[in-house]
């Protein structure tokens, strides 16, 4: 049986709509730059992770390399569509490398593939599952496939294991609802921050649950705006909610994400972990192509805006109006929440 290194992707989101082809592979072992570890330990098809910081080619020290090469991979699988990434496999130098052809890396890899001529119209993780099967041998075709549309076998982990909790996280209560409303792509992609505000007090209000905020560095601002209503209407319950903006490390949300009873986000990599840990979430859409990057998740409701057609896929509204995310209201998102409620974990 083949034995595989996988390079990974470089956004959350993307590692998680990789899941479904390494779980098609069965076991492999990934290289992945070294934030992004945690999340590699979700996939029950990843045996070892090896971290390189490849940002910066003269940070990566030999020793890293030689560590690799000595494992014998059979087949070098590079997820990423980067000349950086095929380098990468270049310098562990195995015999076969296999990636998506272009970015003038074709000469880089041994075995170029073209991308499907319908790849625009495919999931995400339907692409990187063609690229997975590529590598797979006639004598390997009994491997199971993970099913397209669901991540359904996340390694699972708890808040509760932590044997000492981080501060931040010690008025954490038994029941709570997350809600992430940045986007590390873009405004296009943010739904108004004030609309979450309205959103998370309402929520407050019909389920007694802790609100809690959840977000980048960058986000520590949306974040807090969206308790501010809260905070103003029940200033003497300071339990009521948390702002945990630029707080939280990756394993930290991860568990946090695994123990709430509902996520409230946009598109984001926020949604994609709440997919892989099966949480019942409510996602703000509009100018994101869902077919594409949709949240892998039968416990998501999707809340779309009168987008364009096509969708604009953009940063930034080329209108200047944002109206596709404006025209969803902050009513659409209630009640889209409270079905979302009754939904049980996968």
């Amino acid at each position: 049986m083949n034995k595989i290194l996988v390079i990974g992707l470089n956004w959350i989101g993307d590692v998680v709509m990789s899941f479904p082809a390494l779980m098609s592979l069965q076991k492999v072992d990934v290289l992945t730059r070294p934030h992004l570890t945690p999340l590699y330990s979700l996939c029950p098809a990843v045996n070892n992770v090896f971290q390189i910081d490849w940002g910066n080619f003269r940070n990566i020290k030999l020793s890293e390399i030689r560590k690799i090469q000595k494992h014998n991979y059979s087949n070098i699988l590079i997820f990423p569509s980067s000349f950086r990434a095929a380098i990468l496999a270049f310098l562990i130098g195995r015999k076969n490398r296999t990636g998506f052809s272009g970015e003038l890396r074709n000469i880089l890899l041994t075995h170029a593939i073209d991308k499907p001529a319908d790849f625009r119209k495919m999931h995400e993780s339907e692409l990187y599952k063609s690229l997975a099967h590529s590598v797979i041998s006639q004598e390997d075709k009994f491997l199971q496939s993970a099913e397209p549309s669901v991540i359904k076998h996340a390694k699972t982990l708890s808040v509760s294991s932590d044997t000492q909790l981080p501060k931040h996280l010690e008025n954490v209560q038994k029941e709570y609802i997350v809600i992430a409303p940045g986007a590390a792509f873009g405004a296009a992609k943010r739904w108004a921050p004030a609309k979450f505000a309205e959103l998370a007090l309402n929520l407050y209000k019909a389920t007694g649950k802790q609100i809690i905020t959840t977000g980048s560095n960058a986000e520590k601002q949306i974040t807090s705006e969206v308790l501010s209503e809260i905070r103003k209407e029940y200033p003497g319950e300071t339990s009521a909610c948390i702002d945990l903006g630029g707080k939280t490390s990756l394993p930290e949300l991860i568990n946090l994400l695994l123990n709430a009873s509902l996520l409230i986000c946009n598109d984001s990599g926020t949604m994609h972990l709440g997919a892989v840990t099966g949480i019942p979430m409510v996602v703000a859409v509009g100018s994101t192509d869902m077919i594409r990057t949709g949240p892998l998740s039968e416990n998501a409701i999707i809340v779309q805006g009168d987008s364009c057609s096509p969708p604009c896929r953009k940063k930034v509204c080329q209108r200047g109006d944002s109206h596709c995310m404006n025209s969803i209201s902050a009513d659409a998102m209630f009640k889209a929440s409270q079905e979302a409620l009754t939904y049980g974990k996968c």
